[in-house]
């Protein structure tokens, strides 16, 4: 097997596991005890309202419909609304992601830089005492 069918297969393999965790993550959710719709007032209300509430979140779809909508959304960037103030998720990961971007990049040269200068100083120091503790500590 060649280094490219290696990564090819292996790039292949993470669309199945992709929808795997999406499928594990909405059932999770659907299982969780109580209604979504009647946990997000606070008392009773109306189920005029609560249905309409649920008509809103699409709660009011057989699981899997739900599940077909959610799955097929996802590639368009449709993740649903949020609960809290019925915008996209979208939205909100949108808002998110610069931060998350930047802590990613900051921590991966933080990684490299660090990573490389211990494991060139360990490659020195090999099998002493120095290179058991970067090793140790590089875990």
């Amino acid at each position: 097997m060649t280094l490219k069918t290696y990564v090819v297969s292996r790039a292949l393999l993470t669309i199945p596991m992709i929808i795997l965790l999406f499928t594990f993550v909405f059932f999770i959710v659907r299982i969780l005890p109580g209604d979504p719709a009647a946990l997000h007032f606070e008392k009773a209300v109306d189920p005029e309202v609560l249905a309409s509430f649920r008509h809103r979140l699409g709660l009011d779809l057989d699981p899997l419909t739900q599940y077909i909508t959610y799955l097929f959304g996802i590639p368009r960037g449709d993740f649903g609304l949020s609960m809290q103030d019925f915008t996209p998720i979208s939205e909100h990961i949108a808002i998110r992601f610069p931060a998350t971007l930047e802590l990613t990049i900051y921590s991966m040269l933080f990684a490299v830089l660090f990573g490389v200068a211990l494991g060139v100083r360990s490659s020195k120091k090999y099998d002493t005492v120095e290179d058991h503790s970067i090793r140790f500590f590089g875990i």
